[in-house]
């Protein structure tokens, strides 16, 4: 047992640890030396990748509204769980199920889906504003 005076034995690395930390800082340093050099190259980049994203996330808000669009009406809270569950949800090329809350979070804040208290539903505002109008 070690003391709490004396420093811990630190634990070497595997080869494929060190040679994965010795990569990140050659990335890292090359990273830099880009920024300190080419920084407008660096700025386009970034604006190539943030529009990339931007353009990811309209995607997955466009799927999720054609998506809730074929959700009834009104459901229970249990009937929200397993909506949810049969969502085809991909995400990084794989099928994953992004965690009820988030997802709860994210249609409410869509305004896909609202609470009813009176009635204890959920309400699929996407058909209500629909058939209304």
């Amino acid at each position: 047992m070690v003391s709490d005076d004396q420093p811990r034995p630190k634990r070497k690395a595997t080869e494929t640890q060190a040679a994965y930390l010795r990569n990140r800082r050659r990335l890292t340093k090359h990273w830099r030396t880009l920024w300190r050099t080419k920084p407008d190259r660096m700025e386009a980049g970034r604006d190539k990748a943030t529009l990339a994203a931007s353009l990811k996330v309209q995607e997955a808000n466009r799927w999720l509204q054609d998506t809730v669009k074929e959700w009834p009406e009104t459901f229970t809270a249990f009937e929200l769980v397993q909506l949810a569950k049969q969502l085809p949800y991909v995400r990084k090329g794989r099928k994953r199920r992004m965690p009820h809350a988030s997802l709860v979070r994210r249609l409410r804040s869509m305004d896909l889906i609202a609470f009813d208290p009176a009635k204890a539903l959920w309400l699929n505002l996407s058909r209500l504003t629909s058939s209304a109008g």
